[in-house]
């Protein structure tokens, strides 16, 4: 879910991150993220997509191609294909030794974590059953079904390890699908590009058991589909409305994009004020330990960059936060006491960070 403002993108990342109700991944070796644009533009060439690409590594696609069939073509089938089959029942939950249990449970985002996953479910699902066009229908409700396998290991995992979770409302359909499916999924924009960094931190730094990490990293990886999808779905979306009608489509997404700007921004604010959970994508690194601004922010970039490589580079990818955090990052000054290139610092504390640093964050 995403942020646009500048100012505000510097002073979020001090303060978040996302979707800390998992860990995992590793973090890129410096250079990777250049690497990986010098790849994708070759890809693109051979794929035959004409692109340039401007600062910060954004893409700009042939405009002919955006609302294409070919498009639409390439983009569901990317989604289906790279779908993973299995089911929550089958997941083998580890055992945690009572420091990992505490850890668990303390985090405070499972009212707010179980609660979303099923609204989103049912909002992603209304779309797919409404979607006249029916590759296009496909593709939303595997999504919808997806969201609904999330929330369904939420609910495995908070009663396998004891976790209470206040009850809620089912989640009713939304009136308007479309608007809906907007809002939530450039809200994910936002909650992932920063879920990406953590979860890096946490693999690294063993804060919870590898078999527990291993069960939550197709997770992650679905969710790096899901705004692939609906950056693209969004772009086939707008292309496909008559040309009349676009500035009325561009006003309805800035009014959508802006108001989960703004939401995130106060939600983050306020995170366990009152006992509320919202907010914990946009703060939760602080439950890691020291971590700067900088180092917190790179790692996002490299994780995201690497979430989303292995899609048809010919799709749109999202653009809004990274390249706002790549400008932040020009007025954010370096880290104290490290030259350019020496591994961030740990965002752990005492003997612990020093026992972890550089394993966790290694050139």
């Amino acid at each position: 879910m995403e942020f646009g403002i500048i100012a505000s993108a510097a002073r979020l990342a001090h303060n978040g991150c996302a979707a800390a109700w998992i860990y995992g991944a590793f973090i890129l070796e410096n250079g990777s993220s250049r690497r990986s644009r010098l790849v994708t533009e070759r890809n693109e060439r051979r794929a035959g997509a004409v692109c340039r690409k401007g600062e910060g590594g954004r893409s700009q696609v042939k405009s002919k191609w955006i609302g294409s069939e070919e498009h639409k073509r390439v983009l569901c089938e990317t989604f289906v294909k790279t779908h993973k089959r299995f089911l929550p029942e089958e997941i083998e939950w580890p055992e945690l030794d009572a420091d990992s249990l505490n850890r668990l449970k303390s985090l405070p985002i499972w009212n707010e974590a179980v609660k979303t996953e099923s609204s989103t479910a049912v909002e992603v699902q209304t779309l797919g059953r409404v979607e006249p066009d029916p590759i296009m229908a496909d593709a939303i409700a595997l999504q919808g079904y997806e969201e609904g396998r999330h929330a369904a290991i939420l609910g495995l995992l908070t009663r396998r390890y004891g976790i209470a979770v206040e009850p809620f409302e089912e989640p009713a359909p939304p009136e308007d699908p479309v608007r809906t499916f907007l809002a939530t999924g450039y809200g994910e924009c936002l909650d992932s590009f920063f879920a990406f960094g953590l979860f890096a931190i946490g693999k690294r730094s063993q804060l919870f058991p590898a078999a527990l990490i291993d069960i939550f990293d197709p997770i992650m990886q679905e969710e790096a589909r899901h705004i692939l999808f609906v950056v693209n779905w969004s772009a086939y979306l707008r292309a496909r409305t008559p040309a009349l009608r676009r500035p009325a489509y561009d006003l309805r997404k800035a009014w959508i994009v802006a108001d989960q700007i703004v939401t995130h921004a106060r939600n983050a604010t306020r995170v366990g004020g009152n006992g509320s959970q919202e907010g914990f994508t946009m703060s939760g690194h602080n439950a890691f330990g020291e971590l700067s601004a900088r180092s917190f922010l790179e790692l996002c970039l490299a994780e995201n960059d690497r979430r989303l490589a292995p899609y048809d580079p010919r799709l749109l990818r999202p653009a809004l936060v990274p390249s706002a955090v790549r400008f932040a990052l020009r007025l954010i000054p370096p880290n104290r006491g490290r030259a350019s290139g020496e591994p961030a610092e740990c965002p752990l504390g005492g003997a612990r960070r020093a026992e972890v640093s550089r394993e966790v964050f290694r050139p």
